[in-house]
């Protein structure tokens, strides 16, 4: 039922009666077998014209083919239905204009405060306020927005077009705007159609379906074209930005030292204490993200840092935050277990609807590609040593595909859990005098670092 409730609400969709399912069945089998799709949609038929036209943006080729006649509207004539007047640059201006004094008020703040491009939550808008937010809107322009439409478009500039494209004929007449669209009814006064050739109204009209949005298309083949690197950030052991590290690699500097006291605080010492180890793994702004100092005290410090040096990254190349939300950019991270959580339920912290998020790995990469507005991979790479590496292979190979223009690639690991470094030590794992002699009959274990 809930799922039944979000389609009705994100498309105009309705469950389909069973005759107008077996008649739209038996139609869809009469039609000719070279078509391409065949679609039945039952629903509010404005809403879901809206969505085909969304769905099916059709690109101009030359076919050599004879038009087959069939009962369906072509999807020219389907999107030319769905075209409205109030998607016009003067309808935009009105209602954007509307939302920016809306906002306001509900905010008792200054319009003038209020930047068409920037994002909502810089204005102080919650999860609680932009969902009464929408309820202003429904209220008073007869809408069925859900609260997740402002995750979508996350800007006033994102939500006047998104509303302009999704909801025009609704909002049209209250801003004295006649929509162009015809509002026919079929034979139940719901379905829109049952049966649509698009490969028969492809040939018709010259031109051919692309796949709908948001569905994988046949891989391309990987390319071996080069590919930049325009931006980097990150901490180390003594190093707390990239330029340190250079510096410390042309000096030849021994940047291995102890563990810190705080990392066994309360617990037996470690037997082998040396390690690479970065200062301030603690700090975070949560606010800047968003995130609640409650929920921070929650998250793995790998998550904070991932997120901090993530968004350096994107300054370092040139990136706004804006300028990329909405793309396909990828973001893969090398990154494994830290025993935070376990840190946590020793410490007798409180169970919470946040505490799994918080230290998932999987949910690092996730978080941050959600809070960025990123639809491309969002992967976590787990495969110990090589994790990192895996992940830059795992990149190129989505970049030279053409599953995304831009990847953000990293690799994230701190030393929190002395149960999991003594159990190292006692598998003769670690080197007792922090020094990594590969290849050397003197070899004694490896260095951890983070």
């Amino acid at each position: 039922a809930a799922g039944q409730e979000r389609m009705r609400r994100s498309t105009g969709m309705e469950p389909l009666p069973d005759a107008a399912g077996i008649a739209a069945l038996v139609q869809s089998m009469s039609v000719a077998s070279d078509a391409s799709h065949v679609l039945v949609l039952h629903g509010d038929r404005a809403r879901l014209l809206a969505s085909v036209r969304a769905a099916y943006e059709a690109k101009a080729v030359p076919v050599q083919a004879d038009t087959v006649p069939v009962q369906a509207e072509s999807v020219q004539e389907w999107r030319a239905e769905a075209e409205t007047t109030s998607s016009g640059e003067a309808f935009a201006g009105q209602l954007e204009r509307a939302l920016t004094g809306l906002m306001a008020g509900h905010l008792k703040m200054a319009r003038e405060r209020l930047e068409r491009d920037a994002p909502l939550s810089e204005f102080g808008f919650d999860s609680i306020s932009l969902t009464s937010f929408g309820n202003v809107l429904n209220q008073r322009y007869g809408l069925t927005l859900s609260p997740t439409v402002f995750f979508e478009a996350p800007t006033i500039a994102a939500l006047t077009a998104h509303l302009v494209r999704e909801h025009g004929d609704v909002l049209a007449p209250a801003f004295a705007v006649a929509p162009t669209r015809q509002q026919g009814a079929s034979q139940d006064g719901q379905t829109a159609r049952s049966v649509e050739r698009v490969a028969s109204v492809g040939r018709r009209r010259g031109r051919r379906p692309l796949p709908v949005s948001g569905m994988p298309a046949e891989p391309a083949s990987v390319r071996p074209e080069p590919i930049a690197v325009i931006g980097m950030s990150g901490c180390f052991p003594e190093a707390p930005d990239i330029e340190t590290l250079w510096a410390n690699l042309q000096a030849g500097r021994d940047c291995i030292g102890e563990l810190p006291a705080s990392r066994w605080s309360g617990r037996p010492a470690p037997t082998v204490r040396r390690a690479g180890v970065i200062q301030g793994v603690e700090e975070f702004d949560p606010l800047f993200f968003g995130i609640s100092p409650r929920e921070a005290q929650g998250m793995d410090p790998q998550q904070r840092l991932l997120m901090t040096y993530v968004y350096r990254a994107l300054e370092d190349a040139g990136y706004s935050v804006q300028s990329l939300s909405g793309s396909s950019t990828a973001l893969l991270v090398g990154t494994g277990t830290s025993g935070y959580g376990q840190m946590l339920t020793l410490a007798g912290e409180e169970v919470t609807g946040s505490s799994a998020a918080g230290v998932v790995g999987s949910m690092g990469p996730n978080r941050m590609s959600y809070w960025l507005n990123w639809h491309g991979p969002s992967e976590p790479v787990e495969t110990a040593c090589s994790s990192s590496l895996v992940a830059v292979h795992r990149a190129m190979v989505l970049l030279r595909s053409g599953q995304c223009g831009l990847a953000v690639v990293g690799g994230v690991n701190t030393l929190l859990s002395p149960e999991a470094h003594e159990s190292f030590t006692q598998a003769g794992m670690l080197s007792a005098d922090g020094r990594c002699k590969a290849f050397s009959a003197q070899a004694n274990g490896y260095v951890r670092g983070e």
